[in-house]
């Protein structure tokens, strides 16, 4: 289990403007998957902020356990996910990163008491918490 810190993502962008990491069809026409993956990979080879950066330090300290994570999907196999690049990783973290906190800011209108009560309920997946300092961290395990 990991935990990733994407303040420097919530640092430069909006929550609105997540919707280009983790867009539907229906918000973004039918080539959401393709144009949302492409944004994450943008904005994670793009990187010249030492915040960023540091995302992709992280990233690279928990290989293991996010190919665990993304394993247990079955969505791939575990050779597909052991064949990702440093970056394809980084950047389906982020995906799923935009896809909580979509959830958290739309959903829950922002609010941490709401976001744990439909959490418990099973409504949300309870992955997205916060830190003393404003960080906004991702849960990743299996």
């Amino acid at each position: 289990m990991c935990e990733l810190d994407f303040r420097w993502l919530l640092n430069t962008t909006t929550p609105d403007s997540l919707k280009y990491y983790s867009g539907s069809v229906a918000e973004l026409g039918e080539d959401a998957g393709r144009n949302t993956w492409q944004e994450c990979c943008d904005t994670v080879r793009n990187i010249d902020d030492e915040d960023v950066a540091g995302f992709l330090t992280e990233v690279a300290a928990n290989l293991e356990e996010l190919r665990n994570h993304f394993s247990a999907y079955g969505a791939w196999t575990r050779e597909e996910v052991k064949s990702w690049t440093l970056f394809e990783l980084a950047a389906l973290c982020l995906q799923e990163f935009a896809h909580e906190y979509r959830q958290f800011s739309e959903y829950c209108s922002g609010s941490w008491g709401q976001y744990r009560e439909e959490s418990e309920s099973g409504t949300v997946s309870g992955r997205l918490c916060r830190g003393a300092s404003g960080e906004r961290f991702l849960y990743f395990g299996t």
